[in-house]
């Protein structure tokens, strides 16, 4: 699977980030991964529908991280809404596109836009 990784850092001398991933992939579309960091799924799918919110071709993600809450949509449907308990847990840090490791594969992105919240 591949991802975008939000609020994240760099590890040192290392191919890897820590920080969340709103994941793209079969079974994994539009769940909130801790990469690096808890190593697991914090944002599970809300319901059913949104298993079922990715369509064949090109897909609308989008990602909103607003204070300690995290939602992703898929096409218009909502697919994850997280709120973070742990206090530690840092809510800045880089945006990136990012492919695990594996076998060879391709993941395409285009249409990408930033959008900073007012305050």
């Amino acid at each position: 699977n591949a991802g975008i990784q939000i609020r994240s850092e760099r590890i040192p001398d290392h191919h890897e980030m820590i920080g969340y991933q709103a994941d793209i992939g079969p079974g994994w579309w539009g769940k909130l991964y801790d990469e690096s960091r808890r190593r697991r799924v914090v944002g599970e799918w809300v319901n059913h529908a949104a298993a079922d919110a990715v369509k064949p071709g090109w897909n609308d993600y989008r990602i909103r991280a607003e204070g300690k809450r995290v939602r992703i949509w898929i096409n218009d449907v909502l697919t994850c809404d997280y709120l973070e308990t742990d206090e530690s847990i840092v809510q800045s840090g880089l945006i990136a596109l990012q492919a695990h490791s594996g076998p060879p594969f391709e993941v395409h992105y285009r249409a990408i836009s930033i959008t900073p919240l007012d305050e």
